[in-house]
């Protein structure tokens, strides 16, 4: 593998805008062995071209996806007719809806499994495109990328707005792929990681987690860990709490409730909790919260 160019974050994206972009390329070759400091999702919409990671090479035809995580080293060679769009974004920091998108099955592997897990299995998601699904998304994100190059008002968000239409149908193209992991042990930790997204506000003890894995309990914790970047009680924890974050700006709901309606059982815990995470109790969250909203109108 030759010398690796980054694309840093501050080149793509523009500062006092959402970290989002689409981008049309027909040849990239010339780039030779790169990386970025953000996600990158690249959909071949037309011809074909050998797609190469430090994980060895493989072809590429119309309708197939991959998904780059930061800092993985790749290229393009032996491109023919090659139409390809990337959707390069930091999904951490767009406001992407929390209730409907994690518990979409599938979204666990494509966007929470964390890069490392992915490197040390030696593959990166690959999947292939129902031939509608392939049209459709072509369209959206063909739109997209032409108001971005007009620059038209507001086009960042429309490309964010195209980009959340995009991920339902990239998810329901992973879904129908069948085969959608090199690694079946990657397979186990998303279809946990789904189940947890759908179930967080429940009580789950770690032996049943490990088992729903099909994994030893010391075999689950090693790779979650590794596929998330912390525990299962830390990663329920947070999805609780960015759940009890939303509640607290829909209607005139009490503390208490919301606490146990995320699936805390202690009031106060709730609070310190919440206060460790957003800075703030959830009192003066919702507050700043509103106050935001009255200034928008």
């Amino acid at each position: 593998m030759t010398k690796n160019v980054v694309l840093t974050s501050e080149r793509v994206f523009e500062s006092d805008k959402l970290p989002i972009r689409v981008r049309y390329t027909e040849s990239s070759s010339e780039l030779g062995f790169h990386s970025h400091e953000f996600t990158e999702i690249a959909i071949m919409f037309h011809g074909e071209a050998t797609y190469r990671t430090e994980f060895g090479s493989e072809r590429l035809r119309e309708g197939d996806v991959v998904v780059i995580p930061a800092g993985a080293p790749h290229c393009y060679a032996d491109e023919c007719d090659k139409q390809l769009m990337n959707i390069m974004f930091i999904f951490n920091k767009l406001p992407i809806p929390f209730r409907e998108i994690y518990h979409h099955p599938g979204f666990s592997a494509l966007f929470v499994i964390h890069p490392d897990y992915y490197r040390k299995h030696r593959f990166y998601p690959r999947f292939t495109l129902p031939e509608a699904i392939a049209v459709e998304l072509k369209t959206i994100l063909s739109r997209a990328w032409s108001i971005q190059q007009a620059k038209r008002s507001c086009y960042n968000l429309y490309v964010f707005g195209a980009f959340c239409q995009a991920i339902p149908l990239l998810l329901t193209g992973y879904n129908a792929d069948g085969d959608t992991s090199a690694a079946e042990n990657q397979a186990s930790v998303a279809g946990c990681l789904d189940y947890i997204g759908r179930h967080f506000r429940e009580k789950m003890s770690l032996d049943a987690l490990a088992g729903y894995a099909n994994m030893s309990t010391s075999t689950f914790l090693r790779h979650f860990r590794l596929a998330t970047g912390t525990t299962p009680v830390g990663y329920i924890q947070r999805l609780r709490l960015r759940y009890a974050a939303e509640e607290l700006l829909h209607g005139g709901r009490n503390m208490i409730d919301i606490a146990q309606d995320s699936g805390f059982t202690d009031g106060n815990y709730f609070a310190r909790v919440f206060r460790r995470e957003f800075g703030q109790t959830p009192g003066e969250y919702r507050r700043e919260k509103q106050r935001n909203q009255r200034r928008l109108r």
